[in-house]
């Protein structure tokens, strides 16, 4: 019995400085780094998004997928998922890429809906799923501006802020 004791209070311990050690832990930034048309067709589109994640830890995590939602000029535009699995290094930074679909109707709206103007807001939030062993769902949200200047085979890339 004091065994099985012993091994309870070891257990419960090694929980709470697993626990305590995760409180600590500074969320990733992330930010929109490139945005592609990567298909298209009748009825949907797909596009690349890559994103840049900053983790501002002095460890590194794993991230197993990410869930992102796009809105342009305040409207939704795509969604979509990725299980790439990113080693994110402490202090460092990683690209995370995830195809994200909208469908030709949705595509139609935004683009008779698009100002006479260079500069396109957008909206991208979601969520990061670290790995398994940490079990962390981290959602985010960034605002911007798309520069349409520089939309072409490169793509579309975020707006310089003064």
């Amino acid at each position: 019995m004091r065994i099985v004791n012993r091994i309870f209070l070891v257990s419960l311990l090694a929980l709470l400085g697993a626990c305590a050690s995760l409180s600590g832990l500074e969320e990733p930034r992330v930010s929109l780094a490139d945005l592609q048309l990567k298909d298209a067709n009748l009825f949907s589109q797909t596009f690349l998004v890559g994103l840049r994640v900053e983790n501002p830890n002095p460890f590194g995590v794993k991230l197993n997928a990410a869930e992102v939602n796009i809105d342009l000029d305040g409207q939704h535009f795509a969604r979509g998922l990725s299980n790439q699995g990113v080693d994110l290094p402490g202090y460092g930074t990683s690209l995370v890429m995830v195809d994200v679909s909208t469908s030709m109707l949705g595509l139609a709206q935004q683009l008779l809906n698009l100002p006479a103007r260079q500069r396109l807001p957008y909206e991208i939030s979601g969520t990061l799923h670290l790995s398994r062993g940490a079990g962390l769902a981290i959602p985010f949200r960034q605002k911007g501006e798309l520069d349409w200047n520089m939309l072409g085979a490169s793509g579309a890339r975020p707006a310089q802020q003064p």
